[in-house]
């Protein structure tokens, strides 16, 4: 449904794409983090860890704008779609 000029429906789908992306790469850099360190690589472990911890960060600040999507589509009668995490 679209209301206050843009889709709820399409605005969640998006933000669960991006939620789900963004776990994608924090697998990815915790991976090679691992691997570094186990090499021996401690600076490049180090900064992967800064970007690990950003990224988790990023992941919790697009579920709560996700849980707000679905609230504010509510308080609208809006019988569109309605993600949560999984």
């Amino acid at each position: 449904m679209c209301t206050e000029g843009f889709n709820h429906t399409q605005l969640k789908l998006s933000l669960h794409q991006s939620i789900e992306l963004t776990k994608l790469c924090h697998r990815n850099v915790n991976q090679w983090k691992e691997l570094l360190k186990n090499l021996g690589s401690d600076p490049l472990a180090q900064g992967l860890e800064k970007a690990e911890k950003s990224i988790t960060e990023g992941v919790t600040i697009l579920e709560q704008t996700l849980e707000e999507v679905n609230k504010l589509s509510s308080h609208h009668h809006d019988d569109s779609v309605q993600i949560s995490k999984l």
